[in-house]
């Protein structure tokens, strides 16, 4: 058992931990247009969005990361990051975005290069699609939150930017689309003000989870054999 013991420790220390950062962006002095709210089902009187992403520390890319030029006059490079889960909550309400696993739901981050006569500028965008079904053909097409700033230094090697990139980039935007499948009217709700925004603390998930939870298993069993065993002795 001792063995046994030992085995799992080692296993686990050798798996590690899944490092991961949760972000969260609070726009105010929304827009509600078409009653945008409402047909989302939240209190109509809300004053803020609320976006929540969480990424991993060095995740792999959904595509990229690629560099564009257009002759001499500027160039950028870019890539598309998978997020692990968003979500946006308004008016006392919260939805999901889909699984991170293509460019349309994803992490868009570009670095833009000074050069020539134009420059481009540092750009992060957190977008998704979801078709999520609301009341009288209401859906939510998607919802996104982007930062950008002119300064070609905001975002430098295609990293996630932390929260005092964010907090500093120059420009923001938060939105949430609907449409009407049956009208083809839409309604939103959308924001440029960005009045907070911050690093959720979370404690990390062993990797090697469920190889503890199975050893553990293992012990219990270990134990009951040895009790029976004893019982059966007397």
């Amino acid at each position: 058992m001792k063995t046994l013991v030992t085995a799992i420790a080692l296993l686990c220390g050798a798996a590690g931990a899944s490092q991961a950062a949760t972000y969260k962006a609070v726009f105010s002095d929304l827009t509600d247009y078409n009653s945008g709210i409402w047909r989302l089902g939240g209190d109509p009187r809300a004053t803020t969005m609320t976006f929540t992403w969480e990424v991993d520390e060095a995740p792999r890319p959904l595509a990229g990361p690629y560099s564009y030029t257009r002759t001499s006059n500027y160039s950028f490079d870019y890539v598309f990051l998978p997020y692990k889960t968003f979500s946006v909550t308004v008016g006392g309400v919260t939805f999901y975005g889909g699984a991170s696993t293509t460019t349309s739901n994803r992490i868009y981050l570009r670095d833009g290069i000074a050069d020539g006569r134009y420059g481009i500028n540092d750009y992060m965008q957190v977008f998704t699609t979801t078709n999520r079904s609301l009341s009288d053909g209401w859906y939510v097409d998607y919802f996104y939150m982007s930062s950008y700033d002119d300064d070609e230094t905001s975002i430098s090697g295609l990293d996630h930017p932390g929260v005092q990139e964010l907090s500093g980039m120059a420009g923001h935007g938060g939105q949430i689309v609907l449409r009407n499948a049956t009208s083809g009217s839409y309604a939103y709700v959308t924001s440029s003000t960005l009045s907070e925004v911050s690093e959720i603390s979370v404690m990390p998930l062993p990797a090697a989870a469920p190889l503890m939870i199975a050893g553990l298993a293992a012990l219990g069993l270990l134990r009951r054999r040895k009790r029976r065993a004893a019982l059966s002795t007397q």
